[in-house]
């Protein structure tokens, strides 16, 4: 006679003889706590899983591309790059920031007070830029000098510039302009609350 996932069996009829079913042994009393303690996912929870994994994708299809406009590989780069380090912040409720650094960009959390690098993230670690690549920054609506880290001050003390990427969401306006010397070409990463991150290619000098 067929049961239902109870365990009861079920009446030709349509309805059910009460059995009771025997869960004195640890397997059975694990699976049962298992389901009992099983809450499943949220809609929002899958939602940002599914964002992740596309940037995720998106930054090894970046990868494995190659091509002439360098500028813009890495400023799409740096861009989805962004993008996720936001949603890292915003689901671990964790502070992050971009360090820039000459040829270099990073990123770091902080933790316990102090701005740490990211070392356990194949995504977020260091990248390091090409050779015939510059940048321009500009944070809060000022340019910020990029200068060598110095050995014996702290990452507070150092004036280095940072983009930072809050737990709440918020993030400064910024622009990064990715400039190829040799072909002339520049592309500019530029974010705002209202706009988000956008890449656009801009004019440059002859």
């Amino acid at each position: 006679m067929p049961r239902s996932a109870t365990g009861s069996l079920i009446e030709p009829g349509g309805g059910f003889w009460s059995v009771n079913v025997n869960c004195s042994s640890w397997r059975c009393r694990d699976h049962a706590a298992l389901f009992a303690g099983s809450g499943g996912f949220t809609l929002l929870e899958m939602l940002v899983v599914l964002v992740i994994m596309g940037i995720i994708v998106s930054v090894a299809t970046l990868s494995i591309h190659s091509g002439e406009n360098q500028a813009e590989i890495e400023a799409n780069r740096f861009a989805v790059l962004v993008r996720l380090a936001q949603e890292q912040a915003i689901l671990t409720t964790a502070e992050y920031a971009v360090q820039f650094e000459p040829g270099s960009y990073f990123f770091v959390r902080l933790v316990k007070g102090k701005w740490e690098s990211i070392e356990d993230d194949e995504v977020l670690r260091r990248r390091s830029l090409p050779e015939e690549i510059e940048l321009e920054i500009v944070l809060d609506g000022e340019k910020a000098a990029i200068t060598p880290p110095v050995e014996d001050q702290t990452a507070f003390d150092q004036q280095i510039p940072r983009l930072y990427l809050l737990s709440s969401g918020e993030f400064s306006p910024f622009s990064v302009t990715f400039l190829n010397r040799f072909a002339r070409i520049a592309m500019a990463v530029r974010g705002t609350m209202l706009e988000g991150v956008t890449v656009s290619e801009i004019e440059t000098l002859s």
